[in-house]
């Protein structure tokens, strides 16, 4: 678990936060310069393993899959659009045919900005012969830079990157999916270092939609489209503590290990999706700058989150709960660590999806 905010004064906290930003920042824009990235070998043996990996069709997430299915794990590859999916997985197959690697990889409908299709996702789960889950990615994500809901009624970032990750996660420990020693692996950003502390009134993003008069469409411009992505990264890491917290206090569950990480900035097609499209020069810049200047192949994007979900060290009690950058533990802002903030944040979210975690 992350040291408690009982550990630092609020200022050695803060300035501790302030250090690991700094090498973050440093990380995203010199890291080019820095040694690839890499897995510590002997690569170990997922024969017999699951993995789910939540948007695997393309760039980092189709990484991920195509590097644990080498291992020997039977990856699925959940995805909004099911037919990229598929071309995703017969590229894969094809990738590992030269290292005469027998991938096993299958293809499920997942739509994160449906809370509908997660649930069909799980219920569909529950009716293979074969139900264990040892690693999951939640990896799908999005950046809209124009103001945007979702069926469910939350803002898109709020329920995509962070609400319906949190559901597919609950509903595969509820139904006991989940293997004893499962990995849980959620990617974030260190965009999130940026985000205002979240509390259970601005996590949803409905002060800044207000900003915008709740107007479908109207795009935000660079600080509020930041500040919502932030946000809702930001999220990932309170959830990942605080369900590590949660599950080491159940006996069933008390050998999951929870992380979370910053992948690295990679030439994904998070900024080239639709939803990223943008008038505003400032977030026209840091488009160019994320796909053309700090970006490096989705292959090192992949680095962090496989170590994660593979390697022993993570798996350590001491180690679960943490935020990653370049398989290194990092400071973190001193709001995320108030047990009091992540329970109420908790308790919002689990009333947003309307999901709890039944011990």
């Amino acid at each position: 678990m992350p040291y408690s905010e009982s550990d630092h004064s609020r200022i050695v906290s803060s300035f501790l936060a302030s250090i690991s930003y700094l090498s973050n920042f440093t990380n995203t824009f010199f890291s080019r310069l820095y040694p690839d990235l890499k897995l510590p070998v002997p690569h170990p043996d997922l024969s017999g393993k699951a993995a789910i990996v939540t948007g695997a069709n393309s760039g980092i997430g189709f990484e991920i899959a195509r590097i644990l299915a080498g291992m020997g794990a039977r990856v699925v590859l959940a995805c909004r659009d099911v037919e990229r999916a598929r071309l995703a997985r017969e590229n894969i197959v094809q990738s590992l045919k030269e290292k005469i690697v027998d991938a096993q990889l299958e293809v499920e409908e997942l739509d994160l900005a449906r809370f509908e299709s997660v649930r069909e996702f799980v219920e569909r789960w529950s009716r293979r012969e074969s139900r264990k889950v040892d690693i999951l990615v939640n990896n799908a994500g999005a950046i809209y830079a124009s103001l945007s809901t979702t069926a469910d009624g939350f803002e898109s970032q709020y329920q995509i990157n962070h609400l319906s990750p949190l559901l597919l996660t609950l509903l595969l420990l509820n139904r006991g999916f989940t293997s004893p020693d499962a990995r849980i692996v959620n990617l974030s950003t260190g965009a999130f270092y940026s985000s205002d502390a979240l509390t259970p009134e601005n996590t949803n993003g409905n002060d800044v939609m207000a900003k915008h008069n709740h107007q479908q469409g109207k795009e935000y411009g660079f600080p509020d489209t930041m500040q919502l992505y932030g946000r809702s990264k930001g999220a990932l890491v309170v959830w990942t503590i605080a369900l590590q917290r949660r599950v080491e206090e159940s006996e069933k569950w008390k050998g999951v290990s929870v992380h979370v990480c910053n992948p690295c900035p990679s030439n994904s097609r998070l900024w080239l999706q639709p939803s990223a499209t943008a008038t505003d020069s400032g977030i026209r810049f840091f488009k160019f700058l994320a796909t053309k200047v700090i970006s490096h192949p989705c292959e090192q994007g992949a680095i962090v989150p496989v170590w994660l979900a593979t390697a022993p060290k993570p798996a350590e009690a001491s180690w679960r709960g943490m935020y990653w950058d370049r398989m290194r533990w990092q400071w973190l802002p001193a709001w995320t660590l108030e047990q009091k903030r992540q329970d109420d944040l908790w308790l919002k979210w689990c009333g947003d999806i309307k999901e709890r975690l039944v011990d």
